[in-house]
């Protein structure tokens, strides 16, 4: 489970650093907010492939966005 754990982490620590850099003006706490990394649920105990998941349906929602 670890192991798997850490590459997830990863994987969303890549996914951030790849939002911010498309997105340079954006606060951190507000990019966390915009990937739904942080909201107003506790999260604590979450794993880290359920956080990934909600990240990537974040920015899906917002390419969708970008064509309205």
């Amino acid at each position: 489970m670890t192991l798997k754990r850490i590459n997830y982490n990863i994987e969303i620590l890549e996914t951030l650093k790849d939002y911010l850099l498309a997105n340079p003006n954006i606060r951190f706490c507000q990019a966390l907010y915009n990937l739904k990394i942080v909201d107003k649920q506790d999260r604590f105990y979450e794993e880290s492939s359920k956080t990934l998941s909600r990240v990537k349906l974040s920015l899906e929602d917002d390419d969708e966005e970008d064509f309205i």
